[in-house]
């Protein structure tokens, strides 16, 4: 086996190749850090010598870190490229150098809001694409074809943003594609005006995963070096190497936790949708299992929707918010990088597969990776969920990843993009009070 090897290359907004660090010069950063998160805006944090110009790291300018796997050429690693968002100088043992934070290309949805009015109707006034004379937040269709639409209304030169004239072209995303619609996944219904367009995404995905004909569902922005394109993905993302590969720490595991979390668990959801005290329309949905399992497993959960009128809306409201109360079964191990079994090789990012740790045996899920390099060195760390819909919560892996981490680095960064898109959902249910 060659070990992997490395390529960190910094551009401008524009494109223009400002360095190629990794390569044993002199600016080289002294640490990189970066992770990828199954729906969600990956980070990367690195460490530069003071000496590297401080104009090289503006906002917009863009990382993109290329990976050589075993001799084979390199290649865009996880078909990312990281936009500057913050640069800090900090001072550590009399050394001065810069900290610099990116985030991956899926932050480009956290740019756009879906720029539609709220609507009553049910079901939706029309399939998939917006009514241009009213710009309705609503649509009905195959969940991967209406995540692709929603993408195309509020990112594409002719985005209606509410109608309003004169919204200057720049809300068009430059370098920005959508993949064909594909109708793979199960057929839904939503309403998700005014909502920040990731959240609505991730929304859809849930809606699709507790509908009547259930399906994983994702998505993913992916940078080819030319342009970014807006993918989704129906029952895997990955190769499903269920039965012809068992990771265990015979083959590739090193140090790790698994986790069986029910601390933000819950088992009921009311939703209350139009009007106002006791003619407000409201609508419930329960765990029929878990509810019966032990005396304290009626745990209740209000789902503010007053945008929605229909019990039928508001059902799906609370079923998406139900299925965020399962308790969360994962999995965060070191990687034991061999002949053998080598990540990114053997198996990757999206993949299911079979794990042996300890006593516990499951198939999961790789919805999570992060890379550190330091020291000449390479760590990898990936994160696991059970691979069935119905195995626990998809929530957020960056929380529990942080046991693998000194709450300093990627994960931090991740954590904190976290707690601002539940602020954000939290500002958007205000304003639609």
């Amino acid at each position: 086996m060659q070990p992997t090897q490395y390529k960190l290359r910094l551009y401008t907004a524009t494109h223009t190749l400002l360095n190629e660090y990794l390569n044993g010069q002199a600016g080289d950063p002294s640490r990189v850090e970066y992770a990828v998160v199954d729906k969600e805006a990956g980070a990367l944090v690195a460490e530069f010598p003071a000496s590297e110009p401080k104009s090289w790291f503006a906002f917009d300018n863009y990382f993109e870190v290329l990976v050589s796997v075993d001799g084979r050429p390199f290649q865009i690693d996880f078909e990312k490229r990281w936009f500057i968002l913050k640069t800090e100088l900090f001072l550590k043992d009399s050394i001065f150098r810069w900290r610099v934070t990116a985030l991956d290309c899926n932050w480009r949805l956290r740019n756009r809001i879906v720029a539609g009015y709220a609507v009553k109707d049910e079901p939706p006034p029309t399939p998939l694409i917006n009514n241009l004379t009213n710009y309705f937040g609503a649509k009905s269709g195959p969940g991967d074809d209406m995540m692709k639409q929603v993408v195309r209304d509020n990112t594409g030169v002719t985005s209606p943003a509410y109608g309003i004239a004169g919204i200057p072209p720049n809300r068009a995303l430059r370098e920005f594609a959508v993949d064909p619609n594909a109708s793979k996944a199960p057929t839904t219904q939503m309403k998700f005006a005014h909502r920040q367009m990731l959240d609505a995404l991730k929304e859809i995905c849930k809606n699709v995963a507790e509908g009547t004909t259930k399906a994983w569902l994702s998505f993913d922005v992916s940078w080819d070096g030319t342009s970014d394109t807006f993918r989704t993905y129906v029952g895997q993302r990955g190769i499903d190497r269920r039965g012809a590969l068992t990771l265990s720490q015979e083959n590739a595991i090193g140090d790790g936790t698994y986790s069986e979390d029910f601390t933000d668990a819950f088992t009921v959801v009311y939703a209350g949708g139009e009007g106002q005290k006791n003619i407000r329309n409201m609508a419930v949905r329960f765990d029929s299992i878990r509810t019966g399992q032990t005396p304290n497993s009626w745990i209740e959960r209000f789902a503010d929707a007053k945008d929605k009128s229909g019990l039928g809306w508001l059902e799906k409201d609370a079923e998406a918010r139900l299925k965020e109360g399962r308790p969360k079964f994962s999995l965060s191990v070191n990687l034991a990088q061999s002949d053998a079994l080598l990540f990114r090789r053997d198996y990757g990012y999206g993949d299911m597969l079979s794990v042996e740790f300890g006593p516990v045996q499951a198939d999961m899920r790789i919805a999570a990776a992060r890379v550190v390099l330091e020291g000449g060195a390479e760590k990898v760390t990936i994160g696991m969920q059970a691979s069935d819909y119905l195995g626990g919560s998809g929530d957020f892996l960056g929380t529990h990843m942080l046991t693998q981490s000194n709450d300093a680095g990627v994960f931090a960064v991740l954590r904190r993009v976290a707690e601002l898109e539940y602020y954000l959902r939290r500002v958007s249910a205000i304003n639609e009070q």
